[in-house]
């Protein structure tokens, strides 16, 4: 159980990351076609 959380915060930050990174790109992608 204790394994799985630390896991989760490890990767939290990446994913989150990763999501806003995608975000980003598609508003920009959309704001100039």
């Amino acid at each position: 159980m204790k394994l799985s959380i630390k896991i989760k915060l490890e990767i939290s930050p990446y994913a989150a990351a990763g999501i806003a990174a995608a975000a980003c790109f598609f508003i920009i992608k959309k704001i100039r076609s």
